[in-house]
């Protein structure tokens, strides 16, 4: 028997968005991390609900982390 070896997180940015949005992402994120979900999630706001937290559809913050995920 091998000891297990504790998960590397992975970086994922999550967007939860507006409407009933941000409900189904906190149930999808909780089921994840119940089954062992290895992301590290950096939860920025975008669209509508950035429009109203910062005045900005793709605030600075989202933009930073899509690209430091590698986007293009």
């Amino acid at each position: 028997m091998t000891a297990d070896k504790p998960l590397r997180r992975l970086p994922a940015t999550l967007i939860p968005g507006d409407g009933i949005g941000p409900e189904i992402v906190n149930s999808a994120v909780d089921i994840l991390e119940a089954l062992g979900s290895p992301f590290e999630w950096e939860i920025c706001q975008g669209g509508l609900a950035a429009i109203d937290e910062c005045r900005d559809p793709l605030p600075l913050q989202l933009w930073t982390a899509y690209v430091g995920q590698g986007s293009p």
